[in-house]
């Protein structure tokens, strides 16, 4: 299925037992097959549809109306133009052809070749130029000869562009984690037993012992209460 607004196109192909469609803002155009499929249709902003039957058809299409029951056989060698966008309008007079237009011929025009501009004298070819015509210059063993002092001139070095590369290295570059292991801890140092053993001996004074005196218990006074002492102590339990 192809969809076009307005314009013009050309089918030029063959179909077995299969189908296709062009639709217009107005039509359904079928091209059902077998065939060889050779047709202008071209539809403009009017609704104006034309369908054109070019040399080599041998099929047949069947032009439908979206918004209508209508249908409209177009036979191999026919061209109908369809008007304002309604089959009831058909035409057999079609004043231009309805597939693409021709190709215009290109225009051939005579004119003077275009003047070389004058191009700026290239740093490095009139370096390498000095050169050359200094080692000409060289004093050979068969005489003397003198150098021209313009020969020996060497020509400015041009500006750089922001753009330019002056030096550029390609290096690999190659890490290996398994040669720097990750250490979740602290490394655990080693005791310094070789300095200790270099350190000087010394005697230490033990403290002094404490002399200890155990004193006896305090000794306990034992109340003997008498008859009229428990009386009292009661009373003075209860009124106390």
């Amino acid at each position: 299925m192809l969809g076009m607004n307005t314009g013009s196109l050309e089918a030029h192909y063959a179909l077995d037992a299969s189908s296709d469609t062009i639709l217009t803002p107005d039509f359904r155009i079928l091209l059902a097959g077998p065939g060889e499929f050779d047709f202008g249709i071209s539809a403009d902003a009017r609704g104006n549809t034309c369908v054109q039957a070019l040399p080599g058809n041998t099929a047949s299409v069947i032009v439908s109306e979206l918004l209508g029951d209508g249908t409209y056989q177009v036979k191999p060698t026919q061209q109908v133009i369809f008007r304002s966008g309604q089959l009831r309008t058909a035409d057999s007079v079609v004043l231009s052809g309805c597939g693409c237009p021709a190709p215009t011929p290109p225009v051939m025009r005579t004119a003077n070749p275009p003047t070389p501009e004058p191009q700026e004298a290239d740093p490095s070819v009139e370096l390498a130029r000095n050169v050359e015509h200094a080692k000409l210059a060289v004093p050979s063993n068969s005489g003397p000869s003198t150098v021209p002092v313009h020969s020996l001139e060497t020509a400015a070095v041009p500006p750089s562009q922001p753009n330019d590369i002056h030096v550029q290295v390609e290096a690999p570059f190659v890490f290996r984690a398994e040669e720097h292991p990750i250490q979740s801890e602290p490394p655990v140092r080693p005791a310094p037993t070789q300095e200790a053993e270099l350190l000087p001996l010394g005697d230490l004074r033990f403290p002094e012992w404490f002399q200890l005196a155990v004193l006896p218990p305090r000794p306990v006074k034992v109340h003997h209460h008498g008859f009229f002492g428990r009386i009292r102590g009661f009373f003075s339990a209860v009124f106390g």
